[in-house]
């Protein structure tokens, strides 16, 4: 539990080529907002504190954005990027973030509004090899919409760009969703919904980059089975390819 975080601590650790590993904590650090760490072997351990203050009124030292549940993921050109699921310049909706392991230079990406872009991503990014980062939103316009939207980012210009917004019962169906994306090498990102569809218990789905299409595989449900859905809702894990050509996952409940 690093440096104090009261919340729980979803996203993995990554470990970079210089042998330390790096993550984040949802609370802790000097505000109470959360902490971007950085930790040795050895156990030798350094943070960084976020702040839900917005970019203008950012303390020395302190970070925007609040409330990281993000793993970090190393582009191309050697930074590392994240997300926060709060804070920012727009206050109360999230950024996306990255840094440099090598000097500790933090840059804030992008920052979430009220919008059609989405706001509030529970989850951090996947590289698609190509030069874009994909993640997901909880949430569309100022969080009084549930459906959340698929977006990526240029990891060389900074380009932000909305693909789909997710429409619960009606194609691309879903809603919430809060697990990182898998990208399957062929062109394909895999993920879940934590809600919506047919039961409102959550989907999983594919998302083909090439036609910008999602395809719902099946639907969640959390009392006796249902034709075509799976027993189960609530999904907010990644799923994990084992390399035989299945992807696994679990839920919180059903």
């Amino acid at each position: 539990n690093p440096n104090g975080a009261t919340a729980p601590v979803r996203p993995a650790l990554y470990l970079h080529s210089n042998g330390n590993f790096y993550g984040t904590t949802p609370g802790g650090g000097a505000l109470g907002f959360g902490t971007l760490f950085q930790m040795s072997k050895s156990g030798v351990f350094g943070h960084l504190s976020f702040t839900d203050l917005n970019a203008g009124s950012v303390p020395v030292g302190r970070h925007p954005g609040s409330v990281p549940m993000s793993t970090l993921v190393l582009s191309s050109d050697g930074w590392l990027w994240g997300t926060t699921s709060a804070g920012g310049v727009n206050s109360t909706y999230g950024t996306i973030f990255r840094i440099r392991p090598e000097t500790g230079e933090f840059q804030t990406m992008h920052n979430f509004a009220s919008g059609t872009n989405g706001n509030s991503p529970a989850a951090g990014l996947v590289s698609d090899g190509q030069g874009y980062l994909w993640g997901m939103t909880r949430y569309t316009n100022n969080g009084t919409s549930t459906h959340g939207t698929l977006f990526r980012i240029h990891e060389l210009t900074g380009v932000f760009e909305r693909r789909l917004t997710f429409a619960s019962t009606v194609a691309p169906k879903g809603r919430v969703p809060e697990g990182n994306l898998s990208y399957d090498g062929a062109g394909n990102l895999w993920g879940t919904t934590s809600k919506g569809s047919t039961y409102n218990c959550g989907t999983i789905f594919k998302y083909t980059i090439s036609n910008n299409t999602l395809t719902t595989l099946s639907d969640f449900s959390d009392r006796q089975v249902q034709a075509g859905a799976i027993k189960g809702n609530e999904v907010a894990a990644t799923l994990v390819p084992d390399g035989a050509g299945f992807l696994w996952g679990v839920t919180t409940a059903g």
